[in-house]
């Protein structure tokens, strides 16, 4: 079962693969959203923040690998257990390297 549909400006795929953004967005979200509920933030308020600063975050990666083509970037989450009730974000996140393919030629 796929977690996240990342919609991205070809600027993103210049500089890396399906399996790095998968990647990338996997290790990104846990540590986002951890260190936002250490931080203080209540859970729904670091849940509503941690996709936008993971998609930050892959732009700013994509910039130090050398992108100079557009970049813009949308990460969906794609289930409904990804809300203030969840125990941990990393349990909804485990392995979504392996499970997040998208097609290189669209």
């Amino acid at each position: 079962e796929d977690l996240y549909l990342v919609l991205a400006c070809d600027g993103i795929w210049d500089v890396m693969t399906n399996e790095e953004v998968g990647a990338f967005v996997h290790s990104a979200v846990g540590r986002i959203y951890s260190e936002k509920k250490q931080s203080g933030l209540d859970p729904a308020t670091a849940i509503s923040e941690t996709l936008p600063t993971a998609g930050d975050e892959l732009i700013y990666e994509c910039l130090k690998r050398g992108s100079r083509d557009n970049m813009s970037v949308l990460i969906v989450s794609l289930t409904t257990e990804l809300d203030a009730n969840s125990s941990s974000i990393a349990d909804l996140t485990e392995g979504v390297g392996r499970r997040l393919k998208l097609d290189d030629e669209v």
